[in-house]
């Protein structure tokens, strides 16, 4: 079913909107379901539902409302600033360029954010989430994650992200933007449950840069809150003698004692209490 150019509200399985702002319903059944496919001349804006049964939804260009409904669907929102629902059952949501919001709902989602600055829900269940996929430095976005209810692996790759676990035993990774020249943090919430802090380590090396050459910027590390001493861990690729711990007011500042790079600032938690322990071998 093709509704061509225009705005249509369209019913049915395999429905193709094509130009145009565009309702679109699935219904019961494994239905496939395309916003625009004329994507040279212009997306519209679509709201595409799926409903029940196994559906593919895909709104391509514009600013687009895609409802997965029950089943196991796959929801591509394309660019625009698009709204991206799962429903009930384990769903893949795929955001694309622009600014998503992004929900999973009750059971074990796969969401990717895509470029742009994103607003990433998981849900209960256990999620898979990460912030950019593939972006480019140019195209990072600083996205905000959000595990909710479950087991989830929260990774909020380039950019300056903000990542909570929520409930459940959550690993948090906030991603290889210093590597990128980031010159913000990261910031990983843990919340309640067994979380994994995952630590990034670039192998900074202070050096003086050549004349008229810009300086190399330092890493400036994640910030992580939450963080239960005797609960959660910390997942680092160094071994626990190479680094050194100390505190800064009621903080613990986390850093690679030969290089003095800053891996990360624990809020609210004495340097007393972070031992060997608290890392995973």
């Amino acid at each position: 079913m093709s509704g061509g150019l225009g705005d249509d509200s369209l019913y049915g399985d395999d429905t193709l909107g094509a130009a145009g702002a565009d309702t679109i319903l699935g219904g019961a059944g494994n239905d496939t379901l395309y916003g625009d496919a004329d994507t040279l001349s212009g997306g519209g804006n679509d709201s595409l539902v799926g409903d029940a049964g196994d559906d593919k939804l895909f709104g391509y260009a514009g600013d687009d409302v895609l409802r997965g409904g029950d089943g196991l669907d796959t929801l591509d929102g394309g660019d625009g600033n698009d709204i991206l629902d799962g429903g009930l059952g384990s769903s893949t949501l795929l955001g694309g360029a622009g600014l998503e919001t992004i929900t999973g709902g009750a059971d074990a989602d796969f969401i990717d954010g895509g470029e742009g600055t994103d607003s990433l829900l998981g849900g209960g269940g256990n999620d898979t989430i990460y912030g950019d996929g593939n972006a480019l430095e140019s195209l990072a976005g600083n996205d905000f994650l959000n595990g909710q209810g479950g087991d989830d692996f929260l990774d909020g790759r380039a950019g300056v992200d903000r990542i909570l676990g929520g409930d459940g035993n959550d690993t948090l990774f906030g991603g290889e933007d210093i590597e990128e020249g980031q010159t913000a943090a990261d910031t990983l919430v843990g919340g309640n449950g067994a979380d994994v802090f995952e630590l990034l380590y670039t192998g900074f090396v202070p050096e003086i840069p050549d004349p008229g050459e810009p300086p190399v910027l330092a890493p400036v590390g994640d910030i992580i809150q939450g963080f239960q001493d005797g609960t959660d861990f910390f997942e680092f690729e160094l071994a626990f003698e190479e680094l050194e711990i100390t505190s800064s007011g009621s903080n613990t500042v986390i850093r690679v004692a030969d290089t003095d790079e800053l891996i990360a600032t624990v809020l609210n938690v004495n340097s007393s209490l972070i031992t060997e322990a608290d890392f995973l071998a």
